[in-house]
């Protein structure tokens, strides 16, 4: 891959038509990568008239990305992004963001490989969100806990460490304010690790 398509993603956007003719295989991830990084350090440089504009593309392109078999460092990255764009810009959109990785979850979809790269997804933008955005997420917060007690039930070692460091940033996140839960949510975890 030459520089010129590189620079390409320097953009606060996608540049979907550059990143569509790439060869899936070899480029592709890459050229995210690039654009990834690109918008973690740029995003709170930018001016939060142009954040505030091209918002809620970008939260589309990210949230597709789920489909794209992202491996951890883009999917650190895409939660990252998703959460800065947030706490940086409005937040008219962030409990539908919530809603729909919470659906994401409950899905009882037949657990191909996309799908339970998607659901990794999920948790890490649900971690991010609620660990940067603490209160501001409102009390989303006990479907979503709800949510991951029982996706927990079900999945394997891999996601159960996904699902124990979500609620570890949710709980930090919330702060004093999620006293109430801490022990709960605990007790019920300390039953489901020590059942296997």
């Amino acid at each position: 891959m030459n520089i010129s398509v590189l620079s390409s993603a320097h953009s606060l956007v996608l540049n979907e038509s550059v990143y569509k003719t790439l060869s899936s295989n070899k480029y592709r991830p890459l050229y995210l990568h690039e654009w990834l990084l690109y918008l973690d350090k740029n995003l709170p440089l930018a001016n939060k008239a142009e954040i505030k504009e091209k918002q809620q593309t970008i939260i589309v392109q990210l949230l597709g990305l789920f489909n794209s078999f992202p491996g951890p460092p883009i999917r650190q990255l895409i939660a990252k992004s998703i959460a800065n764009l947030y706490s940086l810009g409005d937040i008219l959109t962030l409990y539908q963001t919530i809603e729909k990785c919470n659906d994401l979850l409950k899905s009882k979809e037949h657990e191909t490989q996309m799908n339970q790269i998607a659901k990794l997804c999920a948790l890490n933008v649900l971690g991010c969100l609620y660990e940067k955005l603490g209160r501001m997420c409102g009390t989303s917060y006990e479907e979503t806990v709800q949510i991951l007690i029982k996706y927990m039930k079900s999945a394997d070692s891999l996601v159960r460490i996904e699902i124990v460091q979500t609620f570890e940033k949710i709980l930090s996140g919330l702060g004093n304010a999620g006293q109430s839960v801490h022990k709960d949510i605990y007790k019920q975890l300390k039953n489901l690790i020590q059942d296997r």
